[in-house]
């Protein structure tokens, strides 16, 4: 007997648990799931005392219950929630009604079954089985029918809504009277087989459904997101469960907690597209205008995301997420000759890292600040650009740069005072310029692999921060933003001395 019980809500639930699996954009939560299992068993608690009432004051027949009473107010009960849901934007799209619907006719089922093993203990476990497998699916079929219908109907106005939504309702009364109808003229293998069949055939439907409803939700996404985030994130957001695997396999790498951050940041941006594709398509000025809030909310919890990643996550995306622009850098990280791979730097990344106070990170970040060359970063990028920065010590007149000779590193002055110097071909030597704290240089170097043409020596003792070139490739690989601030800044120098030899011509010109 606890046997049958326990059948009878286990198996709905499997079938429960497997269309919250098929629904992988996540924006279906928890917690509104748990709600929608929660109404199904009120509903079935309100229906059969409403169905017994009505028995009992002989105002309908037990056929006339089962065909017509019974499917119109059980299948109006049940769409009650999806109505709430629906009003309060909480049904974004096709998939998270379905997911819904279907919890609701499941809590439904569930509850039934147990009622109908009480009521018949001697054929308990064979009637939970059959159950579970055909009516409980039939229920869940029904209501995720309408939740489907509701969820798709957002961008429409009012009116639209409401008739798209009468039309489903009408279209799962019909079902649930036909399936009565069919099961109450049948009997024995005969039943039982076509029970089964419409149960098992509503499940095969709503997997069909699912996938087509997700697919057209992925070129969706693509479309509102394409240009917005790089093409490795895009194809992550727009196949979940490709990251998934992905994360399964390098959990042990990259750990728990940056696993979780990564499902988290595919699944916001996923929903990201959803609602820019909703605020597209909708014809209601209101619904656009709450619609809009929830996307603000949605990119602001993007935003604190990504300054929770750090560098170690966003490389491993990058790494392993194909895109053309990952090939970019792989190709640029080959030229520039660095010996390590980036997915092998990773956890020599995640050591130096750890060995990093957060005092001393914070006075990274101050003199960083100090200088142009990276003013511009947002803050969580400018931390992983700290990270990455090692100390070295200098005595006066030492020679960070020598004229002549190649440099792999970028330095910024950290402590102390250095000058720049030019030395031309009768050995005169022209000092150029100074560096104080927050200067960068040896930046052009690095980035062409060239010889400087200037030499950088030290006026007093000096600390430096040093960035590699196998560093700095790897942060920009990461990061490319970086990239971009850094061009930023170097277009304005090249734009500044453009002008200053226009004007040292125009003056020569002028004197002559």
């Amino acid at each position: 007997m606890y046997m049958a019980y326990l059948l009878g809500i286990l198996i709905p639930l499997f079938f429960l648990y497997l269309v919250h699996l098929l629904e992988i954009y996540a924006a279906s939560r928890h917690e509104v799931l748990g709600l929608s299992i929660g109404w199904g068993i009120l509903v079935f608690s309100i229906a059969y005392t409403l169905n017994r009432f009505i028995l009992d004051q002989n105002l309908a027949t037990v056929e006339g219950l089962n065909l017509v009473v019974a499917p119109i107010l059980e299948e109006i009960l049940k769409s009650a929630l999806l109505i709430v849901l629906m009003r309060r934007l909480i049904l974004r799209y096709a998939a998270d009604g379905m997911a819904y619907g279907f919890a609701i006719g499941i809590g439904f089922a569930m509850v039934e079954n147990l009622a109908y093993v009480a009521n018949n203990p001697n054929t308990g476990l064979q009637l939970a089985m059959t159950r579970s497998l055909s009516t409980s699916l039939v229920h869940g079929f029904n209501t995720a029918l309408v939740g489907t219908i509701a969820g798709a109907s957002l961008p429409f106005p009012n009116r639209t809504r409401v008739n798209r939504f009468l039309f489903g309702l009408l279209l799962v009364i019909m079902i649930h009277a036909s399936f009565n109808f069919v099961v109450k003229h049948l009997s024995g293998a005969e039943l039982l087989l076509t029970a089964l069949g419409m149960g098992l055939g509503s499940m095969v439907l709503i997997i069909i459904i699912m996938q087509r409803t997700l697919e057209q939700e992925s070129k969706a996404i693509h479309l509102e997101l394409v240009g917005v985030l790089s093409a490795g994130e895009l194809m992550a957001t727009r196949n979940p469960e490709m990251v998934a695997q992905l994360l399964a396999q390098h959990r042990g790498t990259i750990g728990e907690d940056r696993t979780h951050l990564i499902q988290r940041y595919v699944t916001l941006q996923a929903q990201r597209g959803i609602l820019r594709k909703n605020i597209a398509l909708s014809q209601n000025a209101k619904l656009v205008e709450t619609l809009n809030r929830q996307l603000q909310t949605t990119e602001q919890q993007l935003d604190v995301l990504r300054g929770s990643m750090g560098l170690y996550t966003w490389i491993w995306l990058r790494s392993v997420l194909p895109s053309e622009e990952s090939d970019v850098w792989l190709q640029l990280d080959n030229q520039l000759n660095t010996e390590q791979p980036q997915l092998a730097r990773l956890i020599q990344l995640n050591e130096r890292q750890i060995l990093v106070p957060p005092a001393e990170l914070e006075q990274r970040k101050r003199i960083l600040r100090q200088g142009a060359l990276f003013n511009g970063l947002a803050d969580e990028d400018l931390v992983d650009l700290a990270l990455l920065l090692t100390i070295r010590q200098f005595h006066v007149g030492d020679e960070v740069i020598h004229q002549g000779e190649k440099s792999d590193n970028l330095f910024i002055t950290a402590v102390g005072k250095l000058v720049v110097s030019v030395t031309d071909d009768q050995h005169q030597q022209t000092i150029i310029t100074a560096f104080g704290l927050g200067d960068a240089f040896g930046e052009m170097e690095l980035l062409d692999g060239q010889y400087s043409t200037v030499t950088v020596s030290c006026l007093e003792n000096v600390t430096l921060y040093v960035l590699t070139r196998e560093d700095l490739i790897t942060l920009l690989f990461a990061k490319p933003q970086v990239a971009l601030e850094m061009m930023r800044v170097l277009s304005q120098r090249l734009r500044h001395q453009t002008a200053l030899t226009m004007w040292i011509q125009r003056t020569a010109s002028t004197t002559q």
